[in-house]
């Protein structure tokens, strides 16, 4: 096993505890996660995984794996516990302009092009999340966006020796996905300090 395999390994193993610290949050009431934005980032992670299986990804492999287990855990968990009403307007554009997406993202034989179709639906997937945690960024856990984002950087250490597109954006993408969720989170509990 080489050093970057062990950074994927450890990757994965960082990204899945996130797990942890977000469902006990979720659980007691501190944390809502939004449905629309977990059931697509359950769709598209299971999509995902199988293109960067297909794409010879194997330092990443134990990322995308965990990229699609957690977020089918926490979309079950985000429609038992969701209470904040009605979904918007907005929250259903951007669950129609995901799907689709992710529908052309699965009819292409281009693995790079579908990788680059299921960011995009991805980008739509993250709108609903990213607009309830400016909005509410206490209904966000900074642990366990925390520790996302750490998987997500290791994650790209371990694409280091086959470094293409089609391997390294998604932990990219991710990387930013996740340090824009913790700066909004963290800029909450400063406004909440003063």
């Amino acid at each position: 096993m080489t050093i970057y395999e062990i950074i994927g390994v450890l990757s994965g193993v960082v990204f899945a505890s996130s797990v942890i610290p977000y469902i006990i949050s979720i659980m007691k009431g501190k944390s809502t996660p939004h449905p629309v934005s977990w059931v697509l980032w359950a769709i598209l992670g299971a999509v995902t995984f199988y293109f960067s299986i297909k794409l010879g990804a194997q330092e990443t492999l134990p990322l995308a794996f965990f990229n699609f287990a957690t977020p089918c855990l926490i979309a079950i968990l985000s429609i038992k516990y969701w209470s904040k009403g009605a979904f918007s307007r907005f929250d259903y554009i951007c669950l129609v302009c995901s799907l689709s997406a992710i529908v052309t993202y699965i009819l292409f034989r281009n693995a790079a092009f579908s990788l680059t179709l299921n960011l995009l639906g991805d980008f739509f997937a993250y709108l609903p999340t990213l607009r309830k945690t400016y909005f509410d960024p206490g209904s966000e856990n900074l642990l366990a966006w925390g520790l996302v984002t750490i998987g997500y950087v290791l994650s790209i250490v371990a694409a280091i020796p086959r470094f293409t597109y089609g391997i390294a954006i998604f932990p990219i993408y991710l990387t930013i996905f996740g340090i824009i969720m913790c700066c909004l989170i963290f800029r909450g509990r400063l406004k909440k300090a003063q």
